[in-house]
C-alpha cells in the first residue's frame, strides 16, 4: 500500500509512458527516440517500426481520470497553467512533490501530447526545505511555457493540442458531495505508528471491499 502513497522511485520516462494510456483511451505504447532519418537530400536511410499499442485498462477508466485530472489545472494544485500561462486549450495534467521537496513534478497532456517534467538534484539530501520545491512551483513553469510556446503557433496547436471527448455523465459524477469511509479515516496516521499492523488492516478491509 505504501507504493500509492509515492513510496517508490520512478523515471521520468516511464512515468511519461504510463500517462500516455490516458492519452490514448487505455492503450500502452512503446517509446522510441528516433522514428526516422534521412539524408541531405530527402532519402530515407532508417524508418522506426513501431509495435501496435496494447490496451491496458478499458476506454471508460481512461476517459474518468482524464475528467479528474481535468481539474487539476482548471481548478487544483495545476492551475497556473491557466492563471498564469493564461493556456485556452483542452489539458489534463498532475502535479508531484517528493517527500522532503527532493522532487517536483509536473505532467500534462492532450490527446496527442504528453509533456512531463521533473527537477531535483541528484542527490536526494539536496532539496527545498519548504513549498518553493513543489511540483507546482518547480516543474510546472517549464510545461507551461512549453505549452504556451505551442499554443501560440497556429501549426503546432493544430497538431498537438487537440480537444478531449469525454462523456458528460464521468463530468457530471464528480459534482457530488465529499465523502469519508469511516473504515480507512484513521489508516495514514496509524501507518506511522503501527506499519505491520495497519497492513493487515488495509488487507482485510480490501478482502471485505473486493473478495480475495
Amino acid at each position: 500500500p505504501a507504493v500509492a502513497l509515492g513510496s517508490a522511485d520512478a523515471a521520468l520516462n516511464d512515468m511519461v509512458r504510463a500517462y500516455t494510456t490516458f492519452a490514448d483511451s487505455g492503450r500502452m505504447s512503446e517509446q522510441t527516440l528516433i522514428s526516422r532519418i534521412e539524408d541531405a537530400q530527402g532519402r530515407l536511410l532508417y524508418e522506426n517500426y513501431y509495435t501496435p499499442a496494447k490496451l491496458v485498462f478499458q476506454p471508460e477508466t481512461a476517459e474518468q481520470v482524464t475528467a479528474i485530472l481535468q481539474r487539476v489545472v482548471n481548478g487544483g494544485t495545476g492551475q497556473t497553467i491557466r492563471t498564469v500561462y493564461e493556456l485556452k486549450s483542452d489539458l489534463a495534467g498532475k502535479t508531484g512533490t517528493a517527500h522532503s521537496y527532493t522532487d517536483g513534478w509536473f505532467i500534462a497532456f492532450t490527446p496527442d501530447l504528453i509533456i512531463g517534467v521533473r527537477v531535483g538534484a541528484m542527490d536526494p539530501a539536496v532539496h527545498f526545505n519548504n513549498s518553493q520545491g513543489s511540483g507546482a512551483m518547480l516543474a510546472l513553469p517549464i510545461a507551461g511555457t512549453t505549452l504556451k510556446t505551442i499554443e501560440q503557433s497556429q501549426e503546432l496547436k493544430a497538431k498537438f493540442l487537440s480537444t478531449f471527448y469525454i462523456d458528460d455523465k464521468y463530468i457530471a459524477a464528480m459534482d457530488c458531495e465529499p465523502t469519508r469511509d469511516p473504515a480507512v479515516k484513521n489508516y495514514l496516521k496509524d501507518a506511522i505508528k503501527e506499519p505491520r499492523v495497519t497492513s493487515k488492516k488495509i488487507k482485510r478491509w480490501l478482502r471485505k471491499q473486493f473478495g480475495d
